[in-house]
């Protein structure tokens, strides 16, 4: 049950740090980009296609970083998502009490199967309690 979570989280954090890298990236080239327009106004031997590839590779840095930042945003909200959703699963006390394995923990009542715990568990109806 929390495999598919686990897997999940992993993506996202990989997607983070690449949306990441490209937004330092783009921020970089951007100012790269403003510096290279700053400097093209006052010199007249510039030329003028010059200053327009400037602007045009500063908007698509500007663009690309306004992009990624959103989509980080986004990742961020799966991320909170996926992390109250694995909480949810581990922190939820089962109604797992009937068997020799139970324990008097809430959190982890059953010493052999810790983790995913069901209704139709085969260790449930031993006929041994331990109550």
């Amino acid at each position: 049950m929390l495999e598919p979570l686990e897997e999940r989280r992993a993506k996202l954090y990989n997607r983070a740090g690449l949306l990441e890298n490209i937004a330092s990236f783009s921020l970089v080239f951007s100012l790269i980009m403003i510096g290279a327009i700053f400097g093209s106004f006052p010199n007249k031997n510039c030329d003028n296609k010059m200053l327009r590839f400037s602007l045009f590779s500063f908007g698509l840095s500007a663009i690309s970083l306004a992009i990624s930042s959103k989509l980080y945003e986004k990742n961020e909200k799966e991320l909170d998502a996926n992390f109250w959703e694995r909480y949810k699963i581990t922190n939820t006390p089962t109604q797992c009490w009937g068997c020799i394995y139970s324990s008097g923990n809430k959190l982890l009542p059953c010493a052999i199967h810790p983790i995913v715990q069901s209704e139709d568990c085969a260790d449930k109806d031993c006929g041994i309690s331990s109550n």
